[in-house]
């Protein structure tokens, strides 16, 4: 391919502008399906798993009393806690008490877990993450507890919600047309919206 039509065809255009209303994504959590590792994904298009370029957005909410299995990854997370209160690990070496405002750096391989401190109100969590960028270079790696590390591959003649062990059970994908600016708000409910 000649070097000019090679950045014609990676040129891409600009990505909009895009407002998830809190109102909006709280209620998509209410009764859904609680997955280990998420419960809603935001995206900007609802066929990319991305809200932005190369980075995921998911609301992880752990119910009262629960908490997460220790895992890690080939991919960083940066949690947001949005409500409740809990504990995050850290590779043995970290133990945090989390409350509303609190943010936690979890590095690529860092094991990981959250536990809901709480008998009544659940965690709720924002998690960006760089998985599609990680994704995209072939390099997505995950690890539970004592298991081997598991190489995670996804074609790419499959559509987003359907890709096996990138997104989980996903069974369901809401587009909810309230433009901001070009863009719209698209989410992915249920199941595990990331595979870590």
């Amino acid at each position: 391919m000649p070097f000019e039509a090679y950045l014609k065809a990676a040129a891409k255009s600009p990505q909009g502008g895009i407002h998830w209303p809190w109102g909006v994504v709280r209620g998509r959590t209410d009764g859904g399906d609680h997955g280990e590792r998420g419960t809603v994904a935001l995206v900007s298009q609802p066929d990319s798993g991305e809200a932005a370029p190369g980075v995921s957005l998911a609301l992880q909410v752990v119910p009262p009393g629960y908490a997460t299995s220790p895992h890690r990854h080939s991919f960083w997370h940066l949690y947001m806690v949005q409500d409740g209160k809990g504990d995050g690990y850290l590779d043995d070496t970290l133990h945090c008490a989390l409350a509303p405002g609190d943010v936690l750096y979890v590095p690529a391989w860092s094991l990981h877990s959250f536990r809901n401190t709480s008998k009544t109100a659940p965690l709720v969590l924002y998690a960006l993450q760089n998985l599609p960028q990680v994704a995209a270079l072939g390099t997505l790696l995950r690890q539970g507890g004592e298991s081997a590390p598991e190489r995670i591959y996804r074609p790419q003649q499959q559509p987003w919600g359907e890709r096996p062990g990138l997104h989980g059970r996903t069974r369901d994908r809401i587009s909810e047309a309230r433009p901001h600016g070009a863009a719209e708000h698209a989410f992915a409910v249920g199941g595990d919206p990331s595979p870590d």
